[in-house]
């Protein structure tokens, strides 16, 4: 397996050095999420589109009502349509309740070297932007191993975690962001499966990455008030985490 390099150039005619690689492993719980959403949208417009035929075909059969009542076709026609909205009703809730529960506790590092800084870079859905590598933080796990885990699996690199650099506020849960070195492994060699999904599926790809640090506000790097202070060289000399407040 190879490991790919290549070059271009930024905002300030520096260098992106891009190293990509694609291995298996386990599926990112976010993009299941955001698969299993995109999964009940189509299922609605499926519903939607079923009942928009059953009533009408019934308005076609129901005739003049008998003896001054209701057929019993415009009977099941209300509480068809009524079982199937609150069904949609409820596996819209569930969906939501999925992505923001998810959310809600997510962890990731932040390497820098040589003033390089290591980003995974997302295409999906026409867009391009770039955020440090990390993902949820599953049952059983801190924040900290989470994040030793998720660098592993995206970048294929055992790292050393040191203090935290930030706090982002996002989707009613906190995100932490870790300052990282790397101890071992080899840059571009993660065993995530999200690492071999093509830019056009509904995941979009993911390629990690090095970005000059002086770079950082010339790219949608997210989140962006984390990379502005990172870019700035405010960040490391900080005697507090940053506290940043996306929720709103």
């Amino acid at each position: 397996m190879g490991v790919i390099l290549t070059e271009r150039p930024s905002c300030k005619r520096s260098t992106m050095l891009v190293w990509s690689a694609h291995a298996g492993g386990n599926p990112n719980d976010r993009d299941r999420s955001a698969e299993h959403a995109h999964a009940a949208d189509r299922f609605a417009r499926e519903i939607v589109r079923f009942l928009t035929v059953r009533m009408a075909r019934s308005r076609r059969l129901m005739g003049k009502p008998l003896d001054g009542r209701p057929s019993l076709s415009i009977l099941w026609t209300c509480l068809y349509s009524s079982c199937v909205t609150l069904l949609l009703s409820a596996i819209r809730r569930t969906q939501t309740k999925t992505v923001e529960r998810e959310a809600m506790m997510r962890s990731a590092v932040i390497i820098l070297e040589n003033d390089h800084v290591a980003l995974i870079e997302r295409v999906r859905d026409g867009q391009t932007y770039y955020v440090f590598p990390g993902g949820t933080i599953e049952e059983g796990e801190t924040a900290q191993t989470a994040a030793i885990r998720e660098a592993y699996e995206e970048l294929g690199v055992r790292v050393e975690l040191h203090t935290l650099a930030a706090v982002v506020r996002f989707q009613n849960g906190d995100q932490y962001y870790y300052h990282a070195t790397i101890s071992a492994g080899k840059f571009g060699m993660g065993t995530g499966e999200e690492l071999s999904s093509d830019s056009s599926s509904a995941r979009g790809s993911y390629r990690p990455m090095w970005l000059a640090r002086w770079d950082l506000t010339c790219f949608d790097v997210r989140p962006h008030a984390l990379a502005q202070a990172l870019g700035a060289g405010t960040l490391s000399s900080m005697l507090r985490p940053l506290r940043i407040d996306e929720a709103r």
